[in-house]
């Protein structure tokens, strides 16, 4: 085994080491990352459909310290009949995963935000049909997706068809940022601030997806 190997392997199980298991409460998220969510109540069910490898139990604490520098998705516990998948950021790149993902289970939803790049991306399939998608970055002022009809949750949270004119500045127009993907994500499903959940320690799975 080279040095360069050996130390990379050493890397890696200090990284591991350091993985707490000890159950604790969720951490709200929602800004400046992407998102899975998958209706199923079992996130081992999720993880085998989805091929997930190199799985290690951790807490919350634990996943949202190393799941970026261990390029690691984070597989959280069940949240009103949902599992999540944070860290999950390759759909940007290639959105048939997401296709193939949809074909596994009845309802996945996909999010991302990024305020810094004013970057705002929702999904949703059902029954392995797409229902709606939306990808924007505003620092390039391009949309890359926008398929499907609005759903009566973008309606809800004040979402037009002017809401995706580029062209068409209105001050009274409510366009797509971080806290609408937030806001909608809620509307779908699960509220990013899991409130609800706080009193009940838990813990999920870091692993490759």
């Amino acid at each position: 085994m080279s040095l360069f190997n050996l130390f990379k392997k050493e890397k890696n199980m200090n990284q591991s080491n350091c993985i707490s298991q000890e159950s604790d409460t969720p951490i709200p998220f929602g800004m400046k990352i992407s998102w899975l969510v998958v209706k199923e109540k079992d996130p081992n069910t999720v993880m085998k459909k989805l091929n997930c490898t190199d799985i290690e139990v951790s807490n919350w604490q634990s996943a949202f310290s190393h799941m970026q520098k261990m390029k690691k998705v984070f597989v959280t516990p069940c949240f009103n009949g949902y599992v999540l998948i944070l860290n999950y950021n390759e759909p940007l790149e290639n959105k048939e995963l997401l296709q193939d993902i949809a074909s596994k289970f009845e309802e996945i939803h996909y999010f991302s935000t990024h305020r810094i790049v004013d970057l705002s991306c929702w999904v949703k399939y059902i029954n392995g049909k797409l229902m709606r998608s939306f990808y924007y970055v505003g620092e390039q002022g391009e949309i890359f997706w926008n398929e499907g009809e609005l759903t009566n949750e973008e309606k809800e949270i004040g979402l037009t068809s002017s809401s995706f004119d580029l062209e068409a500045y209105d001050e009274s127009t409510i366009y797509p940022n971080e806290e609408i993907v937030d806001a909608l994500a809620a509307e779908w499903g699960v509220n990013l601030f899991l409130d609800e959940y706080q009193e009940t320690k838990s813990t999920g799975f870091l692993c490759h997806l």
